[in-house]
């Protein structure tokens, strides 16, 4: 449940972790690995479309610095 909850703040923003009741046990954590996922998916999507590499770069030096 928290990683779905993780992945529709990330497009809904608070109002996402707003609307839910209760609350959700380990949520931060959550929503730094779906970070980490979408670094992730970044380097897949460049191997198919090999100019958004610099992207897949950039976002994984902000997300390790």
């Amino acid at each position: 449940m928290a990683w779905d909850l993780a992945c529709l703040a990330r497009s809904d923003g608070p109002g996402a972790v707003a609307a839910y009741p209760g609350e959700v046990e380990g949520l931060a954590a959550y929503l730094r690995l779906r970070e980490l996922y979408a670094v992730c998916w970044r380097f897949v999507i460049a191997r198919r479309f090999p100019d958004r590499l610099p992207e897949a770069r950039a976002a994984a030096d902000r997300y390790f610095a």
